[in-house]
């Protein structure tokens, strides 16, 4: 059992002793001293003395009663939220904004997550004696810390004390969500109690997104109000890194090179008030190796950017040199960014993971031909990609020829990449080992067999893959008068890692002479997880780009909260890429153009790029490890080791929500690839929102029901707590045990005379001595 006032009630029970030591201390012998009539009276009292026993402890028991009720007075209020006296009171919850908006700070250089944390605790202090308190962080996922409430508020004041500001945006849907989960668990009992929650939040632009509807949630649960603080009205300035891309996001150096200089384009905006201002925002670009991320870096890249009222974004391109950390002919390296310090300093940093190697390891799946006589019209598509990926001994790209019907794990393991040239003759059991080798990050690239009149390939692969695309059973063939021409995708390269990112100022020309002869071109659908890269003149996709798995609704990571919308871009961490025409002289003249070596080399670059092991997840989201990867640690000499195991699927089991880098390793220990996350820039907007429409958003988490918004109110900015102050705030003592206490000491003093003789008995006249 516990109580508000531990102390005082061990007093009060200390204090019921009191009545007990004086009674005994009476009973102590005295020496008698005889005298005449002293007979007399020895004989009276042998008479009463039984009776003069069961008065003392009448009185001393009734003594003790007063005592101890003052003392359950002193001690009620927990009894009270324990529900064992009176009233059961109310569930109060704290729904506190922690996230990465939440750290932008004030002139004073107060945060407004200090500001938060300072007005949860006085409207704790507010609550009644019969209030119990929970607590749930926002910042993304949601993070139901005291669910369901507790009895003890120190405790909660206490965690909230200790609430840090993470880099994830505000997930005020998340906790809404489980909040609601854990009510609609206790309907049914019979002594409902009322709920109130309390949103403490600058509610900025980053930290609600009221053009995306709440889902009601608490729609139907009786007895629940929302309680939150008045939005900002002081639009605060903020200019954010919101991106580092490398012109290739895997650098090759060659044999016997272990340094490379690359460009990179940094993206900066601004948001809030330093839109409609001019300013320079300086930019300091940094390879670092990721074991050595506070080593100082001598070969920083500095710029400056000029911005102009009214401007939101604007980028720089700068140079770098990348050198490789890690074991021999592989490694990585991390490009950090930083600019000025600002008012919110967790957007003006950002890093982006880039891997070194000396060359690529790429397979190419067909039977080769071992007589030298064959013309060029007879040539593979084997025949033509060699040539194309490796076109002199010093490429950076090693070839490995594989048998269709030889394709198992341990002789994908060493791969970067694969393309399948002779789909029709991989074995069906096949194609799980290639959507096993694509989900651990490689780069898979399918292409029709050349040969083949009736393609049934097409259902295995579709199935492999979790593709949600249609084929025809027969290649079409271009008119006989005329021929298929290519054109770029206004989207080329979008989602697939920027495959084509580099081609772009000449991909035109090179396009234009490429005629098609045959295509086996899919029917995409309304496929949102699909590229089109490039495409024909009859509108039909010829080089498309997808995730593996982008077909399959509904997927979700372990650490995507319940509730949560999702956008299935596909569930495999490498990249697929199919070409609808065989690169043969009988589908089209590819080979024999500019165009073959170049739209090769950037396949397999860009590609395994996109796919590779360096990512860059924002904080708070499913991250999804390197494949083979069983755990990944956070490297950091100014912060204690931490370790996260990754599940059987790929994903990281735990939430991170805290911007850093992170090594992933195998069960072996060794390294896998490096992820750096970043803080989430959307999350950190510091715009701000017109209260009414804000109140009208928050109050759609009650449903469409007429008066659903008149469940959220907002709280006096002057008095927040007096929201849940009541007339029972008076006093912590409880009036009925008081009362008893009361009773007991008047009871106490008429027996006390009673049995003192302060009256005359009846019958006895005046000088009797009873």
């Amino acid at each position: 059992m516990n109580f508000l006032h531990p102390g005082l009630l061990l007093a009060g029970v200390l204090a019921v002793s009191i009545p007990i030591i004086i009674h005994l201390l009476f009973r102590q012998r005295r020496k008698p001293v005889r005298w005449a009539a002293m007979r007399f009276l020895i004989e009276a009292y042998r008479k009463r003395r039984r009776r003069l026993k069961i008065e003392h402890l009448i009185l001393l028991a009734v003594r003790c009663l007063v005592i101890a009720c003052l003392a359950f007075a002193l001690g009620r209020p927990l009894l009270d939220a324990a529900g064992l006296l009176g009233s059961s009171g109310r569930d109060v919850y704290v729904l506190i904004d922690n996230g990465v908006a939440s750290s932008l700070r004030t002139t004073n250089g107060e945060t407004a997550l200090d500001a938060h944390k300072r007005t949860a605790k006085d409207m704790l202090e507010a609550l009644n004696s019969g209030d119990r308190a929970g607590l749930i962080a926002l910042g993304g996922p949601a993070d139901p810390i005291v669910l369901p409430a507790s009895s003890d508020i120190g405790a909660v004041t206490r965690l909230i004390n200790g609430l840090e500001a993470t880099d994830g945006a505000t997930d005020l849907q998340g906790a809404l969500g489980a909040l609601a989960a854990h009510l609609e668990s206790l309907e049914g009992d019979e002594d409902p109690r009322p709920t109130v929650g309390l949103l403490l939040s600058e509610f900025r632009t980053g930290s609600a997104d009221i053009t995306k509807p709440l889902i009601s949630t608490l729609s139907g649960l009786e007895g629940v109000r929302l309680l939150a603080l008045q939005p900002d009205a002081t639009s605060a300035g903020n200019v954010q890194i919101v991106g580092i891309e490398p012109l290739r996001s895997v650098v090759l150096t060659g044999a016997g090179r272990a340094a490379e200089d690359v460009s990179v384009r940094v993206r900066l905006a601004r948001t809030g008030s330093a839109v409609g201002e001019a300013g320079v925002t300086s930019v300091r670009l940094r390879a670092l190796d990721p074991n050595e991320l506070d080593a100082p870096g001598a070969d920083d890249s500095r710029a400056s950017v000029r911005w102009t009222p009214g401007q939101s974004d604007a980028s720089v391109t700068m140079s770098v040199r990348l050198d490789r950390a890690g074991e021999a002919g592989v490694g990585a390296s991390v490009l950090v960014g930083s600019i000025d310090r600002d008012a919110l300093e967790a957007d003006n940093s950002l890093r982006t993971p880039v891997r070194i190697t000396d060359a690529l390891e790429v397979g190419i799946v067909g039977t080769r031909r071992f007589s030298g006589g064959t013309s060029v019209a007879q040539r593979s598509a084997a025949d033509w990609l060699r040539p194309a990926l490796a076109p002199t001994e010093s490429t950076p790209v090693r070839i490995t020829d594989l048998e269709p019907g030889a394709l198992d794990a341990p002789t994908l393991a060493g791969l970067d990449a694969l393309f399948v040239a002779q789909p029709d003759l991989v074995p069906e059991e096949s194609w799980a080992t290639l959507r096993t080798f694509a989900d651990d990050g490689g780069m898979v690239v399918v292409t029709p067999p050349s040969e083949a009149t009736v393609h049934l390939w097409t259902d295995p692969f579709l199935r492999a893959f979790g593709l949600d695309w249609t084929f025809g059973r027969e290649a079409i063939d271009a008119p006989a008068d005329a021929v298929f021409t290519i054109q770029p995708d206004a989207n080329d390269g979008a989602g697939s890692g920027g495959v084509l990112t580099l081609l772009a100022d000449e991909l035109e020309p090179l396009v234009r002479p490429v005629g098609v002869f045959r295509t086996l071109a899919p029917d995409l659908g309304a496929s949102t997880g699909t590229t089109r890269v490039l495409s024909l003149d009859n509108g039909e996709p010829w080089l498309v780009a997808t995730r593996p798995g982008s077909g399959i609704r509904g997927e979700t990571g372990a650490n995507v909260p319940s509730g949560t919308p999702v956008d299935n871009q596909g569930s495999g961490r490498g990249v697929l890429f199919y070409l609808a025409s065989a690169p043969t002289l009988t589908w089209t003249d590819l080979p024999a153009r500019p165009l073959m070596v170049p739209l090769a080399q950037e396949l397999v670059r860009q590609g395994v790029g996109s796919s590779s092991a360096g990512q860059a997840p924002i904080a708070g989201s499913p991250i999804a490890a390197p494949g083979g990867a069983t755990s990944i640690t956070l490297l950091s000499s100014g912060s204690e080791a931490r370790t996260i195991d990754v599940d059987s699927s790929g994903l990281v089991r735990s939430p991170i929500r805290k911007a850093g880098v992170w090594i992933a390793r195998d069960r072996a220990g060794r390294d896998e690839g490096v992820i750096a996350v970043n803080a989430d820039t959307n999350g950190a907007r510091t715009g701000v929102y017109d209260p009414e429409a804000l109140l009208a958003w928050i109050g759609g988490v009650f449903g469409p029901a007429e008066g659903a918004s008149e469940a959220v109110t907002w709280l006096d900015p002057a008095e927040p707590a007096g929201a849940l102050e009541s007339g029972e705030r008076g006093s912590p003592f409880s009036m009925p045990l008081l009362l008893m206490a009361l009773l007991f000491a008047i009871v106490e003093t008429l027996l006390a005379r009673w049995f003192a003789h302060a009256w005359r008995e009846p019958g006895l006249s005046r000088g009797v001595i009873a």
